[in-house]
């Protein structure tokens, strides 16, 4: 598979908290890899720092091999938008209020391509159409007459206009009624066939219906990642995570649900070795093992075979 993004040993510092730490990562083209983890996890700030929106402390970023987080502002706008684009959380914050919805979704392709009106007004009406959005009124409109599900898949039709090789998606479902939910699901499937999609989700249904792989990310570090492994995890993180989904029946699981109060302590060891029943003095100290499995990559120290001889975790 065509490799299309990079990040290694990927560090963002914002203020004095290190929102994302020594973080790696590969998308391919052709596949959708999920981004799965509470509020506060640095999904948003991983996504931000690939667009080129914050500087980091360490690591690099490469698209298609080339170094992109040492370019400029004016290089990196050359491809923000056309080769790398994102759909933002808040619908409403991508868009300029002063400015119709249509000539701003066109606005890349002008920007980028160089294309004639004629041409501009045919593709942004023809992805206006293909998210089951009124095409006449949803173009003339200003974005505070449509309703947050419109701007949401007006959004995403703003982000994805220019084919974007690497397409970042921030909550894509958020506002989206039921209706249009699998219209979302279909349009991502469309564009997946010759991009990499990085899709940021709390939605594990959507994780499951999208995603080739799926990575949980808990204070910026990924703890575990690869194919299937909401149906089948094994980090206590994770474990916590599936098991505190609703069941058909609207009844949560029985499980133990640890008291969050030390979450926010910066340390060197697991992020979530504080609120882990199984934790052990190492895993206060020092970053989980990491160990590679058939499908997946796993980090934490109760799958090192050597902990039980550990003097430290006695």
């Amino acid at each position: 598979m065509d490799k299309l993004l990079k990040i290694k040993n990927l560090s963002v510092r914002l203020g004095e908290k290190e929102v994302v730490k020594n973080l790696s990562m590969d998308i391919y083209r052709g596949e959708v890899v999920a981004l799965v983890g509470e509020s506060g996890s640095g999904k948003s700030t991983l996504a931000r720092t690939i667009m080129g929106f914050h500087n980091i402390s360490k690591g690099e970023i490469f698209f298609k091999n080339r170094r992109i987080d040492i370019l400029g502002d004016k290089e990196y706008s050359k491809i923000r938008g056309k080769e790398i684009a994102m759909v933002f959380q808040n619908s409403m914050n991508a868009f300029n209020p002063t400015i119709r919805t249509g000539g701003q979704i066109g606005e890349p392709l002008y920007l980028h391509t160089g294309e004639k009106k004629s041409s501009v007004f045919e593709k942004v009406y023809t992805a206006l159409g293909k998210l089951n959005l009124d095409k006449k009124r949803t173009y003339s409109s200003f974005p505070h007459e449509l309703s947050g599900g419109m701007k949401q898949r007006a959004a995403f039709a703003m982000g994805s206009i220019c084919d974007p090789e690497i397409l970042i998606l921030d909550e894509i479902t958020t506002a989206i009624d039921i209706v249009n939910f699998r219209t979302i699901i279909n349009s991502v499937k469309q564009k997946r066939k010759e991009t990499g999609v990085l899709l940021i989700t709390h939605n594990m249904n959507l994780a499951r219906a999208l995603a080739d792989r799926i990575a949980i990310i808990k204070n910026g570090i990924i703890i575990e990642e690869g194919v299937n492994i909401l149906n089948d995890p094994l980090h206590p993180y994770t474990k916590l995570l599936v098991s505190s989904e609703l069941t058909t029946s609207c009844k949560r699981k029985e499980i133990k649900i640890p008291v969050y109060n030390k979450t926010d302590i910066e340390s060197d060891g697991c992020p979530f070795a504080p609120n882990c029943f199984d934790a052990m003095k190492i895993c206060l100290e020092k970053v989980g093992y990491e160990i590679k499995l058939e499908n997946r990559t796993i980090r934490c120290w109760q799958y090192d075979p050597k902990w039980l001889r550990r003097q430290d975790c006695e």
